[in-house]
């Protein structure tokens, strides 16, 4: 979620405002690959040819059959009473600010060049919101809805630049996946449903024609050049029931949707408040005016959505072990069955009560039952921690 207002800090590591300003290489200091295609713009008009993406990224769960309401089977099922140290290795996602997206070669690399070498790896980008004065741009952090800079195919381009800094760093392209999840948010369209469903299909597009055609042009360098590194490219949205409605939510959601023949996937990091376990409940509006059925379709019973949920506190666990109850309960109103959720996000400086990502990730797998294979560590906004 965005915290432009919050103050809480937290000790970390590394130096991370050194780490940034000078693209160091923390992890790794090999000199750039010799002939990597560097990131293109294409923009949206005229239009370019649909990207065919390479699938979701390995170790991600898929849905079978859109009207199927058999629980799903996670692809790693969980031990009774996972401990922190059962965490897969977390990634470092970032909310890119205006002055980043403005000059992405060095900003935006640099967060590419700096992040840790696992095999697999799940990024989460967030740039800002969704606009309602018109259908094309973004509201980025520190920024307007107005500026050509923040038109949505420009800011797409933009993080194509976190791809080519992961791979001419270190060690990252002997590894075997990284995705990067381009995400924005509802906080400044709140309740507000102007022009959300075609912003939603506007992203998609912006998505598909920049970041998933570049991954699949480093994909194909890779494979010439007998490199393993696969790219893989998501949208993403952080629709938090405590930012907005649900109304314009779904209309992004179903927008975005109605556009993604391809099947680029939506995921949804945003917090939820629910507290519905039974099927007497799916439709009641009882978090902020959202229903476990609306969350229900923006994390998973959209098509094309999966679930990243933020695990800031240790209680939050059990509002989607609730929304799993109350899926397995509802049957066939459950579309996809009960919900398999893609992975964990833990937030530095929130003010939260889980001490780091691993212990986030473990309260999460004890209270659903599943072991989600990504976890990922969101800097502050601030870039404080």
């Amino acid at each position: 979620m965005p915290r432009n207002a919050r103050v809480f800090t937290t000790t970390v590591s590394c130096a991370l405002a050194a780490v940034l300003a000078t693209g160091g290489g923390a992890y790794g200091g090999s000199p750039s690959l010799a002939g990597v295609p560097l990131p293109s713009l294409h923009p949206a008009s005229p239009p370019s040819a649909p990207q065919l993406p390479v699938g979701r990224a390995p170790l991600l769960p898929t849905k079978s059959g859109a009207s199927s309401a058999t629980p799903s089977t996670p692809s790693t099922p969980a031990v009774a009473d996972v401990t922190a140290s059962s965490a897969p290795p977390y990634s470092f996602s970032w909310y890119p600010n205006d002055s980043d997206l403005k000059n992405a070669s060095t900003a935006i690399k640099n967060m590419g060049v700096n992040a840790p070498s696992h095999p697999n790896q799940l990024v989460f980008l967030e740039v800002g919101g969704w606009c309602t004065s018109n259908s094309t741009h973004i509201d980025p952090y520190s920024g307007t809805c107005s500026e050509s800079a923040s038109e949505s195919y420009t800011v797409a381009y933009d993080l194509e630049w976190y791809m080519y800094g992961y791979e001419t760093s270190g060690s990252h392209a002997q590894q075997q996946s990284m995705g990067v999840v381009a995400t924005t948010n509802n906080s400044v369209a709140g309740s507000n449903t102007t022009n959300a469903n075609a912003q939603g299909r506007y992203w998609e597009g912006a998505v598909n024609a920049n970041l998933e055609a570049y991954a699949n042009t480093l994909n194909n360098y890779n494979a010439s050049n007998g490199l393993p590194l696969t790219f893989y490219a998501e949208s993403g949205n952080d629709l938090e029931t405590n930012f907005g409605g649900p109304a314009p939510a779904i209309d992004w959601v179903n927008g975005f949707n109605a556009v993604d023949s391809a099947g680029i996937g939506m995921e949804d990091n945003g917090a939820y408040y629910g507290t519905c376990a039974s099927a007497g409940c799916w439709n009641t509006p009882l978090d902020h005016g959202w229903s476990a059925a609306q969350k229900y379709h923006t994390s998973w019973g959209a098509t094309d959505d999966f679930g990243f949920p933020e695990i800031y506190n240790s209680g939050w666990a059990t509002y989607y072990r609730d929304l799993d109850a109350a899926a397995a309960a509802v049957g066939s109103a459950a579309n996809y069955g009960v919900p398999v959720w893609d992975g964990v996000m833990w937030g530095c400086g929130t003010g939260g009560n889980e001490p780091n990502a691993p212990s986030a990730w473990a309260d999460f797998a004890n209270a659903v039952s599943q072991s989600p294979s990504y976890l990922t560590y969101l800097h502050a906004l601030s870039k404080s921690c």
